[in-house]
């Protein structure tokens, strides 16, 4: 397994899956990262495989998506992206829940390329879960709780971004 230092370095957005499926022992080693994030609060991480349920949550995301034209609507053209697992992260209405979670997402993301599997931290499935409340329970979201973020996981495939230019981060030192 590589360090901590090289995974983070080569972690990188996957919008293309081969559609193997993940091993459980990969993804509950996943989930344990999750669960070992920085947190400031409750969350719940759901470890969605089942197919017929994740095409379910893909199609009520990107009609989500749609109907909010703009960035949304374009990003949905390129949405579907066939990951076998969707690492679903779920808070109560408390303080901090959004950085509890991506807290969560980032470390599953670092987890993932060190078991040399492909990872996407993704909003777009909250958007399914907000016309549908029976989707939560088959979800396994807890009673009180909400999506708040995820991450798809899996075997890497052809990525649908793979011309997109980076972002521009800084770093200013202060002394």
């Amino acid at each position: 397994m590589m360090d901590a230092l090289q995974a983070i370095e080569n972690r990188k957005s996957v919008r293309g899956y081969t559609g193997k499926k993940v091993e459980k022992a990969k993804l509950e080693t996943l989930a344990k990262a999750g669960c070992s994030a920085p947190k400031a609060g409750n969350f719940h991480i759901s470890v969605i495989t089942n197919p017929a349920l994740l095409r379910e949550i893909d199609e009520k995301a990107l009609a989500a998506m749609k109907s909010r034209g703009g960035f949304s609507k374009q990003r949905a053209e390129l949405e579907g992206y066939g990951a076998p697992a969707l690492f679903l992260i779920s808070a109560s209405d408390a303080s901090f829940k959004e950085t509890n979670a991506s807290c969560a997402a980032t470390t599953i993301t670092v987890a993932a390329i060190a078991l040399e599997l492909a990872s996407c931290y993704v909003v777009s499935p909250v958007g399914a879960f907000k016309d549908d409340p029976s989707l939560g329970k088959r979800a396994g979201i807890p009673e009180g709780y909400a999506p708040v973020c995820g991450v798809l996981a899996g075997y890497a495939g052809e990525d649908k971004f793979s011309n997109t230019p980076p972002h521009t981060v800084t770093v200013g030192y202060v002394e």
